[in-house]
């Protein structure tokens, strides 16, 4: 895992992992802050989990984010309909709303108020191992 300081927060990025979305993690992580964490692997596994001051706040898939769970499930709900996501289950599977994936770091912006850029990761950055999280 790497993490790298930047305007308002701190960016963790895991490549090929998943640490961030576990609940345990996730609470730990949010303890006195804000967290969201967006994971895609290469089966197209995806997920994106905001959690408050230890708490779950809400949880989804990005492709399917009209299936949330969590502490306060909906409190995100205006962000994701401003940003397009659709946020009811209309029977329509085919519904072409844009890339979940770019969207859910769009919508982890908005909640965090941390911008993740390219250049984000150009400066040094503390890189480390999971397991003491898990």
């Amino acid at each position: 895992m790497a993490a790298a300081e930047v305007d308002g927060g701190t960016i963790l990025v895991e490549p090929n992992g998943f640490a961030c979305t576990l609940d345990d993690v996730a609470k730990r992580l949010s303890a006195g802050a804000v967290t969201a964490s967006v994971f895609l692997n290469v089966n197209a596994d995806q997920q994106f989990v905001h959690a408050a001051d230890g708490r779950i706040v809400t949880r989804f898939e990005p492709d399917y984010p009209m299936d949330r769970a969590g502490g306060d499930e909906d409190r995100l709900l205006p962000h994701m309909i401003e940003l397009g996501m659709p946020t009811e289950d209309d029977g329509d599977e085919d519904d072409d709303w844009g890339d979940p994936i770019h969207t859910a770091f769009a919508l982890a912006e908005r909640v965090t108020g941390v911008r993740m850029t390219p250049e984000a990761l150009d400066e040094p950055v503390l890189v480390g191992s999971t397991r003491g999280l898990l």
